[in-house]
């Protein structure tokens, strides 16, 4: 014996094994909050010179269509293939149609441009507008925002009207000018070209140049105010300049609708909807006042 004194043993000795329960595993939260990414509306990524460049790249192919008729217009004239008609005399409808088509497809010519122009810069139709973003909400919003610009565009009418006889004159004097410029086509053919009209002036202006040009100015007031003055000057010739005021604060309203839904749909309904009520009332109130009688719905003829 070594003289040490005897181990201890516990009075209790399971005889079972114990579990430990294991501690369950503890999800750690984020250290912060995913960042929103911008919209695309917002051409963060593109400075102020790419934006300037893409207004040129642009403006750059009808500049040319523009010299190149220019240029065929002067030569015509000079060799006596262009025939003059009276300054008081009306269209044919044969050439009312031609105008209206081509119209249509310098609208179409624009948006082609612009979808290159997003191809060339890599970025997506949503930095036009064109998205399905909460689509459905901004497809009910199209017809409301119609009826606001029917209501401020009658309203500004009337203010001008009501201001001097020779500004009712005028009024009256664009009533015929829009009559001249809409051929006698079924009334459902041309309201179809009515939303194309909308389509196109919606997407190159509110969807292309107003987010350049609030990148440029680093303003959206600026944009909006920018954007509907050249909306409204871009009617300039095919209607009297009287109208400009009424156009602009037309566009005004498209613009901020556009520029709150970050999205052209509203606008385009909207601006679609309008065209084709003032069409509407062209035919069946402007025109049998005038003595013409009102077309057929489907067409001459029918």
């Amino acid at each position: 014996m070594s003289g040490q004194p005897p181990i201890a043993r516990p009075a209790f000795e399971p005889t079972a094994a114990v579990y430990a329960p294991l501690a369950r595993p503890v999800s750690m939260p984020p250290l912060a909050a995913p960042i929103p990414q911008p919209h695309p509306m917002l051409l963060l990524g593109e400075g102020r010179l790419a934006c300037l460049a893409d207004l040129g790249l642009f403006l750059l192919p009808f500049a040319v269509l523009a010299l190149v008729g220019f240029g065929l217009n002067r030569w015509a004239e000079s060799a006596g293939l262009a025939e003059t008609r009276p300054a008081d005399a009306s269209p044919e409808p044969t050439e009312i149609t031609i105008v209206f088509v081509a119209t249509l497809g310098i609208g179409l010519a624009a948006l082609v441009v612009v979808w290159l122009i997003l191809l060339l810069r890599r970025q997506p139709l949503a930095a036009v507008g064109l998205s399905v973003r909460e689509f459905g909400w901004n497809l009910l919003l199209g017809p409301g925002v119609c009826v606001a610009a029917l209501i401020l565009f009658a309203m500004l009418n009337i203010l001008i009207a009501a201001s001097s006889p020779g500004l009712a004159e005028r009024l009256r004097a664009n009533n015929d000018k829009l009559v001249e410029m809409i051929p006698r086509l079924p009334i459902v053919v041309i309201g179809l070209s009515m939303i194309c009209v909308g389509l196109y002036e919606e997407v190159v202006i509110r969807g292309f140049l107003m987010p350049r040009l609030r990148r440029m100015t680093g303003s959206w007031t600026l944009a909006v105010i920018a954007s509907s003055g050249l909306f409204a000057a871009a009617h300039i010739g095919a209607q009297e300049t009287i109208m400009v005021i009424p156009l602009f604060f037309m566009g005004i309203t498209f613009a901020i609708v556009t520029a709150w839904r970050k999205s052209v749909i509203p606008a385009i309904i909207g601006h679609g909807l309008f065209n084709f009520v003032q069409v509407v009332a062209l035919f069946y109130l402007v025109i049998p006042n005038q003595g013409g009688g009102a077309p057929s719905p489907w067409g001459p003829g029918s």
